[in-house]
């Protein structure tokens, strides 16, 4: 099925450009102004594309700094401590670390396989 809005044409290019490596993890995208401009699209229908590529923490955003795509290692990183809590007998995650887990399609994955 194609994608019918132009927002979510963009960021079926991004996550296609992230996951190819055309952007490597732990780089910085193009500021957003210059890749609006490279996409040809505006910054209003570039941001949506932006926000759910942070939603899938595919990328994080940076006010004043830019948008990095997440290296692999970071969600790993999260994804064991919470792992050890719960080896622990630390049942009491936060609900933002339930929601990580549970939301999170790479911790999900990862968690998978070392659990």
């Amino acid at each position: 099925m194609a994608r019918d809005t132009k927002k979510m044409q963009i960021y079926d290019l991004l996550k296609e450009r992230i996951e190819s490596g055309f952007y490597p993890p732990g780089t910085q995208l193009p500021k957003e102004v210059d890749l609006a401009v490279e996409l040809g699209v505006s910054r209003v229908t570039l941001r949506p594309a932006l926000e759910l590529l942070e939603l899938e923490r595919l990328v994080r955003r940076e006010k004043g700094f830019g948008t990095f795509v997440r290296k692999e290692q970071d969600v790993k990183n999260r994804v064991m401590v919470l792992f050890s809590a719960v080896q622990d007998g630390q049942e009491s995650r936060t609900e933002a670390d339930r929601e990580f887990l549970q939301n999170d399609r790479p911790a999900r994955d990862f968690a998978v396989r070392i659990g």
